[in-house]
Formats: structure tokens, sequence, C-alpha cells
């Protein structure tokens, strides 16, 4: 049997039982439907509270009695009980489990030595296009956003080179820890539980630098052509998020420079300014 409950903002959670059949025993698990949702729609994904252990065949009941409420402290959180399969024998076993929709996330964006960038903007993507969020100077804490657990975010850190300054961005940071995975902008997130900061870090690039082929052991330079990648390069029309131009990470192609090749901060080739590069 299923329940279901509204928090005070309007968020919606539903808690019920789940069976396969097969390789899924009786266990409990919720969804839910924030308050900015579509109506119809649980864009809270699925999440498990208790796996069951074994399966029922012995009896065509199941589930009498289940209950979601939501708690008068704070009118957040959501309480949700109901049974699963606990042994192999009739026994059947009772899980309580507390839960919040909303999530709290701050955003920040920063220098390479952790300095705000405050006055730059951070966009977060609202089904059509990417809302600027600004972000404030010290001391006022950073701006945050309103999501829910299970939630995808799409997020896009300034994509200028800061003035003043030769760095520009470089990687998104979950909680302090770097997302090697892809340094794409445009960043997605499923929201999480533990997620607290969202952090756009810069790093410094460098502009003279020379990119040629060379004879090896001699200092005969070839006048040839070079094929370069530069995963930072802002030059793709991403058709998911509107066509905003965004870099492509590791999935950008090799493109043919003449050497030597000098990828600057203002030179033009074909259409392309690399805005300096990353040197590790």
């Amino acid at each position: 049997m299923a329940s279901i409950a509204m928090d005070e903002v309007g968020n919606i959670a539903m808690g019920y039982s789940v069976s396969d059949g097969s390789s899924t025993y009786p266990g409990i698990r919720y969804c839910g439907h924030t308050s900015s949702a579509p109506a119809g729609v649980m864009d809270v994904q699925e999440s498990v509270i208790w796996d069951g252990s074994y399966s029922q065949t012995t009896s065509k009941r199941w589930g009498d009695y289940s209950n979601m409420s939501v708690d008068p402290t704070d009118g957040r959180t959501f309480w949700f009980t109901t049974e699963y399969k606990q042994s192999s024998t009739h026994t059947k076993g009772t899980r309580i489990a507390a839960f919040s929709l909303g999530i709290q996330v701050a955003l920040d964006q920063q220098r390479q030595d952790g300095t705000r960038l405050s006055g730059t903007m951070i966009g977060r993507w609202n089904g059509s296009s990417f809302d600027n969020i600004v972000i404030p100077p010290l001391p006022n804490p950073p701006p945050t956003i309103s999501t829910a657990i299970g939630m995808r975010e799409v997020l896009r850190g300034y994509q200028q080179i800061v003035p003043g300054s030769s760095e520009k961005y470089f990687v998104w940071e979950r909680n302090f820890v770097a997302q090697l995975d892809t340094v794409q902008n445009h960043r997605g997130f499923t929201i999480r539980d533990d997620d607290a900061i969202f952090i756009s870090r810069f790093n410094y690039t460098h502009s003279a630098i020379t990119i040629k082929n060379s004879l090896e052991m001699s200092s005969i330079n070839s006048n040839d052509s070079i094929y370069f990648k530069d995963p930072w390069l802002i030059d793709y029309p991403d058709p998911l998020y509107g066509n905003s131009l965004r870099n492509r990470g590791m999935d950008a192609p090799f493109k043919k420079r003449p050497s030597p090749f000098y990828p600057d901060y203002t030179t033009s080739y074909n259409g392309d300014v690399y805005k300096g590069v990353f040197l590790t």
C-alpha cells in the first residue's frame, strides 16, 4: 500500500512497497514531486528506504497499513512507515524513515587561490534558458538554490577571462572535490542529500606559448601543420541547452593549425580564439 503527503512549500512525497516477482524482494521506496515541477510528474527520482530479503509466497495480503506524514515541527521533513519482507518465514519487518525533498545548495565561483570572483555569474538551467545568479562580494555568503534530492541541476560557470587576470573556468567542484570526470561547462549534477556547495573553479592561463612541429635533435622547425585539441575552447552550441556555447571537454575534436601555433588571448584561427592555455 502506498501513502502520500505534501509539505508546507508544496513538495509531495509518495512512499510505497516494491517487488518485481524475481530479483527485487518486497521492500520500501519513495519518490517525489517538487513544487515547481509540472503537474503529474514525479521529478524526484525513486530512492530506496529499505530492501527486502525474501519473497512472500504463502499469503495474498500485503501492506495493509502505511503512512506518510509531515513533521509539524519544521513542515518539511517527511516520515514514512510500512512493511518489508524480513525472512523466509512469515516474518515481516516494519521500517520508519525520515527524509526531506527540499535542500539548499550554495553556489560559488573562485579563483585558483580560493578568492571569490564577486560580480561574476553562474548560470542555472530553467528548462529553456540559463538564469544568471550573481556572486556577491564578501562578507556576504554565497548564493543558494532551492532544489530537491534526486533532481538534476545543470550549472554553467562564467565563461570569460576574469578582468585584470589571466584566469578562466577550469573545473566544477562538488563539496570542494574537483569533478575531473569531465571539465565541460554546462555541468549536470543529480542532487544528493550530502550536497552543500558547488564551486566553479578558475585557473591561470598562459599566452606566451608556442606549439610547433620540430625535428628531433635538431633546431630546424618544419613549416607544416599541427593538430591541436583544447578541451576548454568555447565553440560548441549545445542543442540540449538552447544552443548556448560551451567547451567540449575531452570530446573536443583535434583541429588543424599552422605550425608554429600561438594560442594567445586575441588571435583568431578560423573563428577560434583560445584565450590562452592551461599548463599542468
